[in-house]
């Protein structure tokens, strides 16, 4: 009986895994990077890599890439008090992370509002699979990003 249980338990479909993320909000990543111990600049512009180089999951072995590093260049401006004023075109280390087979990603040529990581190598941005560091370079997104800088309080 037991034994008959089990085949039967083995043939019953199975769900489907799928990764679960909650929603990130600019006011969230801004006071994330804020209580960081590392430095990050917000840049609203234009993200411009290879994209060939993303990762590319292995539907067949459930796996991709930990962590790919792609050339990349923003160019845009940076955010101050006064708004996105100060002008910043610089090399960026693209770092797309993956969780199993869900990855990070982007295209190349779209306006974001990223918050980059400034290292001693150069600026890093990273894109994970659940996002939080890159956002669409809206209207309502870049006047969010400026309430935070000028008053200190980013509501998640």
């Amino acid at each position: 009986m037991r034994l008959l249980a089990f085949v039967i338990c083995m043939m019953a479909p199975v769900q489907a895994m799928a990764l679960s993320c909650m929603r990130p909000s600019l006011e969230g990543s801004y006071a994330d990077a804020a209580a960081a111990s590392e430095s990050y600049l917000v840049v609203k512009g234009t993200i411009t890599f290879d994209e060939t180089q993303l990762p590319k999951p292995d539907m067949d072995t459930q796996t991709a890439p930990a962590r790919t590093v792609i050339p990349a260049r923003l160019n845009g401006h940076a955010l101050t008090t006064a708004g996105f004023a100060t002008r910043f075109d610089a090399p960026v280390d693209y770092v797309v992370r993956c969780a199993v087979i869900w990855c990070g990603g982007g295209q190349s040529g779209e306006q974001i509002i990223a918050f980059i990581e400034k290292t001693p190598r150069g600026y890093v941005l990273e894109m994970g699979p659940c996002g939080g560091k890159v956002f669409p370079a809206t209207r309502e997104n870049a006047d969010a990003a400026l309430e935070c800088i000028r008053t200190g309080d980013c509501v998640r």
